[in-house]
């Protein structure tokens, strides 16, 4: 009985080496490049972005100076209409009003809105000043 049981833990040793060198991979220890598509995606991610998703370049002085332009026009758009909201609304708070901003006509209510300012954070005690003792 004990031949047989140190015939089968010899096989069972024998088979589970066979069985691991088997898994072993024969892949290089030196790690591969990525994958072209990978490597590409890659840097593509790390050029700018507009918000479309577009991908952005560098402006010339002509395309500056016409963003310039419009950006300019777009806030005084904005200021504006901002103004006209703030006029429409002057003394009707908490009614429902109508306001044509440009074509569109632009429904809601009036709300006074209440923002508390920040409390002053209390200063620490000064430090005691060296006086001479008595």
């Amino acid at each position: 009985m004990n031949t047989w049981v140190k015939a089968s833990v010899m096989s069972l040793t024998i088979l589970s080496a066979i069985g691991l060198s088997a898994c072993q991979s024969s892949a290089p220890a030196t790690p591969e490049k990525p994958h072209k598509s990978l490597q590409h995606r890659a840097d593509d991610l790390r050029k700018p972005f507009d918000r479309e998703g577009k991908r952005m370049h560098k402006l010339t002085a002509e395309e500056r100076a016409k963003f310039e332009k419009d950006m300019q026009e777009r806030r005084a758009q904005r200021d504006a209409d901002r103004k006209a909201l703030q006029q429409a609304c002057e003394g009707k708070a908490g009614q429902t009003i109508s306001v044509k901003l440009g074509e569109q006509t632009i429904e809601g209510k009036c709300e006074i809105r209440f923002q508390p300012t920040k409390p002053e954070r209390p200063q620490p005690p000064a430090a005691p000043q060296n006086v001479p003792a008595a």
